[in-house]
């Protein structure tokens, strides 16, 4: 299980668990299939009752899971606590057991600093050239904050709403 993120209230934590399927040998460090697809969990601090949110991405290649696991985070958006969960290109929202596309880039995502109801801020691309926007959720709109290659080091993101 990997920790993801807790609610604003500590109430409550996101957590991801990879699928496993030792019968799949692949040959890396493991030893067998550990990777998508990812099952999300909501756990209440009070009492531990484990609430499933959902699986995100299908089941990989051996030759493709040797290239490392695809993006994925998760967490909550600061204005109502609705968990998100980010893979490859694609944020969804999780809202009453149903998964909502909520922003789609034309390259696999980075990394996700940032999902709100009115904004995401999220990189695409790949390490060597890759892009910062801030995506307008409601008009629909992207502006670049910065365009990096290896050498560029992104220390924090801040957003104020």
């Amino acid at each position: 299980m990997i920790f993801e993120a807790v609610n604003d209230d500590f109430s409550e934590i996101l957590i991801t668990q990879k699928t496993i399927d030792k019968s799949l040998e692949i040959p890396d460090i493991i030893g067998y299939y550990l990777g998508p697809p990812y099952t999300l969990s909501s756990v209440k601090l009070n009492g531990n009752a484990v609430t499933e949110m959902g699986q995100f991405g299908e089941k990989l290649t051996p030759e493709a899971l040797v290239n490392g696991d695809p993006f994925s985070s998760a967490g909550y958006m600061p204005e109502d606590n609705t968990p998100y969960f980010a893979y490859k290109n694609q944020i969804f929202a999780i809202k009453n057991n149903s998964k909502t596309v909520i922003f789609e880039s034309t390259k696999d995502l980075l990394d996700t600093p940032f999902v709100g109801n009115e904004n995401i801020i999220t990189s695409s691309g790949s390490f060597d050239n890759f892009i910062l926007n801030n995506y307008n959720v409601k008009d629909k709109s992207n502006q670049t904050i910065l365009t990096g290659d290896v050498n560029t080091k992104i220390l924090g993101v801040t957003y104020t709403y």
